[in-house]
């Protein structure tokens, strides 16, 4: 596949995938958890306040996803 027809396909498919039927998009409160797999899903962070108490913790499992 040429660069621009590969960089083509790449932008339809993240739109697809970010369509609003396929966000999930948190309001966090307090006590609240979260977890998502990387390596199936796109995430970003939004920006937030700096005093928040936010805290993150970040798990890695070794090998390879199973891909079914």
């Amino acid at each position: 596949m040429e660069p621009l027809e590969g960089t083509g396909l790449l932008i339809r498919l993240r739109d697809f995938a970010t369509r609003p039927e396929f966000v999930y998009s948190h309001r966090w409160k307090v006590g609240d958890l979260v977890m998502w797999d990387n390596t199936g899903t796109l995430h970003r962070a939004t920006p937030y306040p700096t005093d928040c108490d936010r805290l993150l913790h970040r798990t890695k499992l070794e090998g390879d996803e199973a891909i079914v």
